[in-house]
């Protein structure tokens, strides 16, 4: 009985030495592969732009105002031009242009979209950092790939100090929305490869 207990008790401090590796089972090694794929995928918005995006003045007001504020916190410049445009008679007419260049602070959080047929940019403005593993189930396998569903809290970090200004939380509702939901618990899963515990593609 004696020999029995002490093999369980090995075998207990085995499996809490394993849960303890970064790519092991368990709290740390599943926190440590969350943070990893938050670290490499901020927190950002889509602009439906590619840049230098020229903007038609007359008629798309809203949409200025939200490339506006962007220029007026230093990640855009912003130029006026013309461009001869048709009118009802045949002829031509100037129209007021404004076309929006990225500068080299906007260059830091303003990405180009890797996405065929898709014009988008992603303006990233903050960080998840994984505050807790609240849970996660057995890990089993399925079509040869070991996973885990992990459940887990985070907080907001590294905000952008551009993203808190009156000027962008108004003229973009999704970054104010977002800041004001500073923390949360998320679910994703995890597989296992040959370098530890990985978050399964898709979705951000």
């Amino acid at each position: 009985m004696r020999q029995a207990r002490h093999g369980m008790m090995i075998a207990a401090a085995l499996l809490l030495a394993s849960c303890g590796k970064p790519g092991g089972a368990g709290d740390a090694g599943f926190k440590t592969a969350l943070q990893a794929w938050h670290d490499a995928h901020p927190v950002c918005v889509v602009l439906l732009a590619r840049f230098p995006y020229e903007l038609r003045v007359k008629g798309r007001e809203g949409e200025r105002r939200r490339f506006d504020a962007l220029a007026q916190a230093g990640l855009l410049s912003v130029e006026s031009f013309q461009k001869p445009e048709s009118d009802i008679r045949g002829g031509t007419v100037p129209a007021d242009y404004l076309r929006y260049r990225v500068t080299d602070a906007g260059a830091a959080v303003l990405h180009p979209v890797d996405a065929p047929m898709a014009d988008n940019t992603d303006l990233c403005f903050a960080q998840k950092r994984v505050t807790a593993i609240k849970g996660f189930t057995e890990p089993a396998e399925a079509l040869g790939v070991r996973s885990s569903r992990v459940t887990y809290d985070w907080t907001l970090d590294k905000v952008a100090a551009w993203a808190s200004s009156p000027a962008v939380r108004e003229a973009w509702p999704a970054i104010a929305n977002t800041l004001n939901r500073s923390t949360g618990e998320s679910t994703d899963t995890l597989v296992e490869t040959d370098q530890g515990w990985r978050r399964r593609d898709g979705g951000r």
